[in-house]
């Protein structure tokens, strides 16, 4: 018998409204912005206590902001 190995891959696309977002970095600067939605993050899960559900939300941010710089690395011919 031969042992297999699967390689499971993420493909979970981006989905949000860039619209908003780029209106809220408009409004009130990047830097806010994104402070503004660790915030709103954290009162979600300080509201349902669901610390698997806000891991689970992170962990996907991380994995969509690392695509992200990966993909403008590209554009700008860019090394890591």
């Amino acid at each position: 018998m031969t042992d297999v190995v699967t390689v499971l891959r993420f493909e979970e696309p981006a989905r949000f409204d860039p619209d908003r977002l780029e209106g809220l970095c408009r409004d009130i600067g990047e830097t806010q912005a994104e402070y503004d939605v660790a915030v709103g993050l954290e009162r979600i899960m300080i509201a349902r206590q669901d610390m698997a559900a806000i891991g689970a939300t992170l962990a996907r941010l991380r994995r969509v902001g690392e695509r992200s710089v990966y993909a403008i690395y590209d554009i700008e011919d860019m090394s890591v």
